[in-house]
Formats: structure tokens, C-alpha cells, sequence
């Protein structure tokens, strides 16, 4: 196993919603990105260091390896270009599943005109964080957080309901120390006990 950063790019079967394909280019810490052009599906993936294919490629049906255009491709650079020429070339393009940031492909196009290499490994390796969390996780902190914000809705209502009440008790004092007087019984105005402090 080498320390050089490599690639992998093919054209699949569609790729199941419960298969363990993600999981597994999780647990190896790759970068990947499958998606959709017009009819076909793709599978990109990348990582620092040595990928280990055999625990990939039984979990997917591979139709082609996109290794090649003229001669094999040698650099991650060259797996790039060819990725986002197939991007170009289909009309209809669908992000399916990534561990990528979203703009991820936009700037790359960007960098890889600048012919850089250590500006493009700090962009592959250096900017993108590897997401750890499954879609499971994201629906429990979504979940956690609805039930936050509907507790919090509930004590919003509750102490709402608590000032109209107190309001109300006030309308009440308040109407009746309007009651009028009857004759020969002094003002509220005039009773010394009842100005404030």
C-alpha cells in the first residue's frame, strides 16, 4: 500500500439506497461523489491514501472503469478532468449521494485551470472534511431539534397565556376600583393609603 493519493471513477448500476457501498468508502475515509447523467449512474471516489478496491467492488455492479481516454490515466488530476468532462457532456445532471461540500465540483473546475498541483491537493484534502454522519444521524439531529423548537413553541403559548391571564386579573382590579362611590365614602383619588410608593 502506497501513500499516493489516488482515484477511482466508474459508470455503475443504479446503486441501491440500502447498500453498504457508502458506509464502507466512509470507514476508508474517501471523498465520493455518485450521481446521475441522462439515463447512466457514476460512482467518483478518491482518498489520500491506498485505496483498498476489494471491499468496494463486490458491494456494486460495475459496468465500466473510467480509467482511460487515450492511455490510462495516471494522475488525480487527469481522473478529475475526465469526471467533470462526462459531467459537461450530459444534459441532465443529479447529485445522488456525496460526502463532498456542494460546490466541491464548480470550484474545482476553477482550481484545476490553474495547473497547480499543490493548490489542487490543498483543495482535495486540506478544505473537505469527511462527514462522519450517516443520514440516520442527520434525521435524529433534526428530529431532536423540531422537538426542541415545539417544546419551546409550547412554553412560548403557556407563558402567553400566563400575561393574559394576569391581564386580565389586572382588568379586573382595575374595573373594579371604578365602581363608583356612594355618597359620603371618600375617593379613591383622596385616600391617602392607596397612592403609590
Amino acid at each position: 500500500m502506497n501513500n499516493q493519493p489516488n482515484a477511482f471513477f466508474f459508470e455503475t448500476e443504479q446503486i441501491p439506497e440500502n447498500s453498504l457501498l457508502f458506509e464502507e468508502l466512509q470507514k476508508q475515509e474517501l471523498f465520493f461523489s455518485y450521481f446521475q447523467i441522462d439515463p447512466n449512474y457514476y460512482l467518483f471516489f478518491y482518498g489520500q491514501t491506498s485505496i483498498d478496491i476489494d471491499l468496494i467492488e463486490p458491494v456494486i455492479t460495475i459496468i465500466e472503469e473510467l480509467d482511460r481516454k487515450q492511455r490510462k490515466l495516471q494522475s488525480l488530476r487527469g481522473f478529475f478532468l475526465y469526471a467533470l468532462e462526462t459531467m459537461e457532456n450530459g444534459k441532465d445532471l443529479q447529485i445522488l449521494r456525496t460526502n463532498l461540500q456542494p460546490s466541491f465540483w464548480r470550484t474545482l473546475k476553477t482550481i484545476l485551470r490553474q495547473n497547480k498541483k499543490a493548490v489542487l491537493l490543498e483543495f482535495l484534502f486540506g478544505s473537505q472534511k469527511i462527514s462522519s454522519t450517516t443520514d440516520a444521524d442527520i434525521e435524529k439531529k433534526f428530529k431532536a431539534l423540531e422537538n426542541n423548537l415545539n417544546s419551546l413553541q409550547e412554553k412560548v403559548i403557556h407563558l402567553e397565556n400566563q400575561i393574559l391571564a394576569e391581564k386580565g386579573s389586572r382588568n379586573v382590579l382595575l374595573d373594579a376600583t371604578r365602581i363608583p362611590l356612594k355618597a359620603g365614602e371618600p375617593s379613591e383619588q383622596y385616600n391617602p393609603t392607596l397612592t403609590s410608593k
